[in-house]
């Protein structure tokens, strides 16, 4: 009976050029509705990053992601992850993780989110390689779920965005072959959305060189005394991310709610492996390297000082 009232909901949207509208019941954030963009930007934790430091790298606390309006940049939205102690320190990025997003005025559940556990250390070939991250209203209905395709996208970071049906409705696509590492505070990282026909819409999730949001969020309101020294490294030697969205046009609140989960699952998919710039291990990562849906770190290791 569920399929069926889905499938009738499905058959009542109009295509918007990027996927097919389907109206959730009980997601009742509107918030979005009138925003063309927010940010997200990750909580830094001084004791994580304090003992990532200290070489001791399984120290791995729950992320705290908060979504922030354009103009005001007031707090809009608190993404909470729920997961396991041993997944984080043994499994993580692809460990299992549940979010818990509320809205801040009002402290009720705008909607949840699901990242099953999956093995992220080899190519996607086979179903617990792909990373997938469903969406569900604060009733328990999933009203999106997106999944990295067989195969990954080649040498270009793909997540297919779909309906539970698992009918594809658009495609997200990263920066081709190069996703993140010490360039990350070089630029931003660039995540376009597509319709299925491979036209690109005006849809992005871009990563931002770490300080970006904190400096522009000191220009907007004119804080002077806020120190953008201390976001750049906080974000550089941690695993810590700031993103901004850009929504597709005429996208609906639901579809506008899923993108927020595209963007978390962006960041634990290349983002939540160290920071860019962090060499605690001894080594420093120049760059990754995505093929077929694996992660290929560069390195350049540290000399001992009297080996031969």
């Amino acid at each position: 009976e569920g399929e069926q009232v889905m499938a009738a909901k499905a058959s009542e949207g109009k295509e918007l050029g990027t996927s097919m509208v389907v109206q959730a019941e009980g997601l009742e954030f509107e918030t979005l509705a009138t925003l063309d963009k927010v940010y997200i930007q990750q909580k830094t934790d001084t004791i994580e990053a304090l003992a990532q430091q200290l070489g001791c790298g399984c120290v791995e606390y729950k992320n705290t992601y908060y979504v922030i309006h354009p103009e005001t940049f007031e707090t809009l939205l608190e993404i909470k992850e729920e997961s396991g102690m041993l997944q984080r320190c043994l499994c993580k990025p692809g460990h299992s993780v549940h979010l818990d997003i509320k809205d801040v005025r009002t402290n009720t559940t705008a909607m949840t989110a699901h990242k099953p556990c999956k093995c992220l250390c080899c190519c996607a070939f086979l179903n617990i390689c792909q990373a997938e991250m469903q969406s569900f209203t604060p009733e328990g209905e999933m009203f999106a779920y997106s999944k990295v395709p067989r195969g990954g996208g080649g040498f270009t970071p793909t997540l297919e965005v779909m309906d539970r049906s698992e009918t594809v409705h658009s495609v997200i696509k990263g920066p081709f072959l190069i996703t993140g590492g010490l360039v990350e505070c070089c630029g931003e990282f660039t995540f376009n959305m597509f319709s299925t026909k491979g036209k690109q819409t005006n849809g992005v999730i871009q990563k931002l060189k770490p300080g970006s949001l904190n400096r522009m969020r000191s220009a907007a309101l004119g804080d002077k005394n806020s120190s953008s020294l201390t976001s750049v490294l906080g974000e550089a030697f941690t695993d810590a991310d700031s993103f901004v969205l850009h929504f597709p046009e005429n996208q609906t609140n639901e579809m506008k709610m899923g993108m927020l989960s595209n963007a978390i699952l962006i960041d634990y998919l290349f983002y939540e492996r160290g920071g860019s710039a962090d060499c605690s291990d001894g080594s420093l990562n120049i760059c990754d390297l995505y093929c077929c849906g694996c992660i290929c770190p560069c390195t350049i290791e540290a000399s001992s000082g009297g080996g031969e």
